[in-house]
């Protein structure tokens, strides 16, 4: 076709096959934003959070370019570019929240990071419905009177 935005794609694709094949698969499902980026060929603006002296909240953040196979370690030197870091064995990009963090590991793609995220609150999710059922359940057995309730069988062999 002679259409610039086919051409395009189809030199992304080329491009991609080459990374998948040399990087492996991903191991995360892409969130939304990257599916989006992705439709409209333009990369993934993410804000990395800076750590301030009070450790637990991140008022400083410096925004970075990625595209859906940018590895940690790719997204740590434009982080360090764009801070002017001339040293830089002691830092890197931890994933954080108040109660804990972690380094993450320099060959895991960022966007399967972000993707992490959004199914643990999925799964967080999932696990509160879980616990307001079994509630419900229970609340329900408490009302029934003791010929109501569900006696448990006994099988023998």
């Amino acid at each position: 076709s002679e259409s610039p935005e086919i051409k395009e794609r189809a030199e992304l694709a080329r491009v991609l096959l080459d990374v998948i094949e040399e990087q492996g698969e991903r191991q995360e499902v892409p969130p939304e934003i990257e599916v989006e980026a992705v439709r409209q060929l333009k990369l993934i603006e993410l804000d990395v959070h800076m750590p301030d002296e009070s450790t637990c909240s991140n008022c400083s953040t410096v925004k970075i370019k990625v595209d859906p196979f940018t590895t940690v370690a790719e997204a740590e030197q434009m982080m360090f570019r764009k801070v002017g870091l001339t040293f830089t064995k002691a830092f890197g990009l931890f994933e954080a929240n108040d109660l804990e963090d972690a380094l993450l590991m320099s060959n895991r793609r960022v966007m399967d990071v972000i993707s992490s995220w959004d199914k643990s609150l999925d799964e967080e999710e999932k696990v509160t419905d879980v616990k307001n059922q079994k509630k419900k359940g229970k609340a329900k057995k408490d009302m029934l009177s003791d010929e109501e309730k569900p006696k448990p069988e006994y099988k023998y062999l």
